[in-house]
């Protein structure tokens, strides 16, 4: 009689363990998969460089910066949020450091944007532009 207590016992001590197991497993999969989803989610919030912007009275939105083969491309859109047309201007985008040194500029040409248009920029560069940690628009004088 006692060993087949014992028997009973020692299998109620494994499934007991082996719930236990699982319960811990699920746990840290659970974690994991928390901390991978803010991380892919939140990565754009927690970046300066890709939060949306104002620039020269309008809105920038839609920031991204891919890397494809060596070649860094930043691309935008600008939308006039102006209470009148924009006038086509010759701009500077120019990114900085932490530090909030000038890095590198480059020109480009926002064109005649009505009240509410948008525009697509791009700028392809060898240079990385994602190591950067924001930039500014601002008009050539």
């Amino acid at each position: 009689m006692k060993a087949k207590r014992m028997k009973e016992k020692k299998k109620h001590s494994k499934k007991v363990i082996m719930l236990v197991i699982v319960l811990l497993l699920l746990a840290i999969i659970g974690t994991a998969g928390y901390f991978i989803y803010n991380n892919l989610n939140n990565s754009k919030e927690e970046n300066p460089l890709l939060e949306d912007k104002d620039a020269l009275g309008m809105k920038l939105k839609n920031i991204t910066i891919e890397e494809q083969d060596g070649v860094y491309v930043f691309k935008a859109q600008v939308e006039n949020t102006l209470k009148e047309k924009f006038e086509k201007q010759s701009v500077q985008i120019i990114f900085r450091d932490e530090t909030n040194q000038k890095v590198v500029k480059y020109q480009y040409i926002i064109e005649d944007l009505e009240r509410g248009e948008t525009q697509d920029i791009e700028i392809q560069t060898s240079e990385p532009l994602n190591e950067f940690y924001t930039f500014e628009i601002k008009k050539v004088v």
